[in-house]
C-alpha cells in the first residue's frame, strides 16, 4: 500500500447560492483522495478554533486520514466563497487561509522523522509553507510534489523549483507551444518533472528529454472543484506504485498521467471537492 502525506491547507468552500459549504483546501483534498484510491494517507496542517475547523477534523477522521501531527490555533479556519458557472468553480471572497496563513507550519524534528516514513509528499503554493520549509521537506529524501497552480511569480518559481521533484502548474488558456516552453523553463530551474494541467485539454509532462501529452477523460461535469488536486493525487500514487514495480521513463509517466486523467474526470461529477455538505455558516 502506498503512503502519501499532504502538508498544508484546509478550508471550507462556501457556496452561497446553494446554502452549503464543503470541506476543502488543496492538501485536505489530496489526503482524502489518497484514501479513496486505497492508499494510507496523512494530513499535516493547521486547524482553527471554530466550527468549520472541527467539522473538517471530523471528516478527516471519518475518511481514515491520519492527523496526529496537525496544529491547532485560536482563530478562524480558512474559507473561500465559490460560485458555479456552467459547472466551473469560480472563487470569490476568501480569508487567506485563516489560521494557516497566520500561523504557517514550521516543521519540527519529530515531523521530519514522521514524514520520512511516507512514499510521497504533496504540498502547494496555497499551503502557505515558507520557502525554507519546502527546502526542509525536500531534504527528507521523499519525492516532493508541489502545485504552483496559476498563482506563482517568477521569483517563487526560481526559489522553489530546485527543491521539488514534481512541479504542477495550471496552464489553462495557454497555447501548447508556450506550455512546452514554460515546462522547459521550469525544468531548467531545477524541477526534474514539471507537469502542466490544461483543464479540458488534458495535461503535458516534460522529463527533460521528451514531452508526454495526456488527453482529458470524458466527464459529466457537475463541479470542477478538486479536479486538479485529484489529478495530482492519482498521478503521485500511480507513480509511487510504478517505482515499486520497477517501472521508469515513458512507462511510468504514461501510467501516472492516465491515472490522473481518469480520477479527475470522476471527481468532476461530484458536488464539492470531496462531498460532505454542511449547512452554510
Amino acid at each position: 500500500m502506498e503512503k502519501l502525506i499532504a502538508v498544508g491547507l484546509n478550508v471550507v468552500d462556501k457556496y452561497p447560492a446553494l446554502g452549503v459549504m464543503y470541506p476543502g483546501g488543496n492538501e485536505l483534498n489530496v489526503a482524502v483522495y489518497a484514501r479513496w484510491l486505497g492508499a494510507q494517507s496523512a494530513f499535516l496542517g493547521v486547524f482553527g478554533s471554530d466550527g468549520a475547523a472541527r467539522a473538517n477534523e471530523e471528516v478527516l477522521r471519518k475518511e481514515g486520514v491520519e492527523i496526529s501531527h496537525c496544529r491547532h490555533e485560536q482563530g478562524e479556519n480558512g474559507y473561500a466563497e465559490v460560485e458555479l458557472v456552467n459547472g466551473d468553480r469560480v472563487f470569490g471572497e476568501f480569508n487567506d487561509g485563516g489560521v494557516t496563513g497566520r500561523f504557517p507550519i514550521r516543521l519540527t524534528g519529530e515531523d521530519m522523522r514522521y514524514i520520512r516514513g511516507f512514499d510521497v509528499i504533496s504540498a502547494s503554493i496555497n499551503s502557505r509553507l515558507p520557502e525554507r520549509e519546502i527546502e526542509r521537506l525536500h531534504s527528507a529524501g521523499v519525492p516532493l510534489s508541489y502545485d504552483f497552480s496559476d498563482r506563482y511569480t517568477p521569483g517563487h518559481l526560481r526559489r522553489v523549483a530546485p527543491h521539488v521533484d514534481f512541479g504542477f502548474v495550471s496552464c489553462s488558456g495557454m497555447d501548447w507551444s508556450r506550455t512546452e516552453a514554460f515546462l522547459r523553463e521550469l525544468h531548467a530551474l531545477g524541477c526534474p518533472v514539471p507537469v502542466a494541467t490544461r483543464g479540458s485539454e488534458g495535461a503535458l509532462l516534460f522529463d527533460g528529454n521528451s514531452f508526454y501529452r495526456q488527453p482529458a477523460e470524458k466527464a459529466e461535469v457537475v463541479d470542477t472543484m478538486g479536479a486538479g488536486d485529484s489529478f495530482i493525487t492519482a498521478f503521485l500514487l500511480e507513480y509511487a506504485a510504478g517505482v515499486k514495480a520497477g517501472l521508469e521513463g515513458e512507462a511510468i509517466y504514461r501510467k501516472a498521467l492516465q491515472a490522473g486523467a481518469r480520477f479527475a474526470a470522476k471527481i468532476c461529477g461530484l458536488q464539492g471537492a470531496i462531498g460532505h455538505p454542511m449547512p452554510l455558516r
